[in-house]
């Protein structure tokens, strides 16, 4: 993930983040077109007082170059609201809402906060993270199940061997995870099924 240098207070709140969640890094530099950058998406974040004033100060037309932009061939792009709750910004975002939701290129998304960005932000590039680190597993050959496991950050040798000689493969194993409470798992059991389960 790339932020852009003059997002000062995202970035305060990406840093806190990492620090007491971790997980995931990120980037600062000078970005031309949007907020923020994973992978090849372009994300970009207005409060949503920005379509209360947009009027006055030209943000929606910053806002109107960032979607063209995005349709011309850039890549895809994410549009944030942050706090969208006064009746005055209705105009404004319906006729933003009503031009992104006819170009799948678009994803829109709101967050009631800051805080909110910026965890969704932290998700994204965790999500992003975790798919290349599946793609490149499963370039390896080898057994499938084995390869199921080696994928799960914290889990070594020792534990895929361990896990390989109760389960004979995935389904049995998902199947016992899913169907036995938290308290008769063991540890390694724990995090198997906290890794799998929130993927479902």
């Amino acid at each position: 993930m790339i932020v852009d240098s003059r997002e000062s207070e995202l970035i305060i709140k990406l840093n806190h983040l990492k620090k007491y969640v971790g997980g995931f890094d990120f980037s600062v530099q000078l970005l031309d077109l949007a907020d923020a950058v994973i992978g090849k998406k372009q994300i970009e974040r207005k409060a949503g007082r920005d379509f209360e004033l947009s009027e006055f100060d030209g943000r929606m037309e910053q806002l109107q170059r960032f979607i063209e932009t995005i349709l011309e061939g850039i890549g895809s792009g994410i549009l944030i609201i942050e706090n969208f709750q006064c009746a005055k910004q209705t105009k404004n975002f319906m006729y933003t809402n009503l031009a992104i939701l006819t170009h799948s290129q678009i994803q829109l998304i709101l967050t009631d906060s800051m805080d909110s960005t910026a965890y969704y932000l932290m998700m994204l590039e965790k999500c992003r993270n975790m798919k290349d680190l599946i793609i490149r597993k499963k370039k390896k050959k080898g057994d499938p199940f084995k390869l199921s496991l080696e994928i799960i950050p914290g889990i070594g040798p020792k534990s895929i061997v361990k896990t390989e000689a109760k389960f004979s493969n995935f389904p049995e194993m998902y199947s016992f995870l899913s169907k036995t409470k938290n308290e008769d798992l063991t540890n390694l059991e724990k995090k198997i099924k906290n890794f799998y389960m929130c993927q479902n």
